[in-house]
């Protein structure tokens, strides 16, 4: 994802996973790296995935999807490195959220602790340990957070917004998030 200038709207329209064959079926968002080397390979990023799932008919690849995940954004956090892959393979991806298309919050799927949105706010500090770690929280606190809307969908692509805003003042429309910036 290219630089996000402070209160500016990006909209992005990725296809499913099903209908991509995973090209392109994601958006990788970069907050920032943790700033420790590691034998001179490259540092670990606190990374955002926003991907779309749609089902499809069996045998394709998300013919498998539960109906409740059907048409959904999903939102990961991965903190490790794309390419080379300098990381443990036991560095674990985070689901921090559902979105769905659909006006205010969606009931909880049953079972499952995450509510679906049709928005979502990204805060890094809200990933880290301040007594651990309090070169990150100097870093990623003035970077702001990221506003995430569900825009429209359909059985193969699914359109989402993505505002970045530092402070949560009132002095305008800027990023459409109920917290104009």
């Amino acid at each position: 994802m290219p630089t996000t200038r402070t209160g500016t709207v990006t909209t992005y329209t990725v296809p499913s996973l099903a209908a991509s064959g995973g090209v392109g079926a994601m958006l990788r968002v970069v907050m920032y790296d943790d700033g420790l080397a590691r034998d001179f390979k490259p540092r670990l990023q606190r990374a955002l995935f926003v991907s779309y799932r749609a089902r499809t008919p069996a045998p394709g690849f998300d013919s498998g999807l539960p109906l409740v995940w059907d048409q959904r954004v999903f939102l990961h956090q991965y903190d490790g490195v794309a390419v080379p892959r300098a990381d443990p393979w036991t560095t674990p991806t985070y689901l921090l959220g559902l979105l769905d298309a659909a006006e205010g919050v969606v009931t909880a799927i049953p079972g499952e602790p995450l509510p679906v949105r049709r928005s979502w706010v990204y805060t890094p500090l809200n990933q880290i340990n301040a007594n651990l770690r309090p070169d990150l929280v100097a870093k990623a606190g003035s970077l702001g957070s990221l506003n995430i809307s569900f825009v429209a969908k359909n059985g193969t692509h699914g359109t989402f917004s993505v505002c970045r805003f530092v402070a949560l003042t009132e002095s305008g429309n800027d990023c459409s998030d109920g917290v104009d910036n």
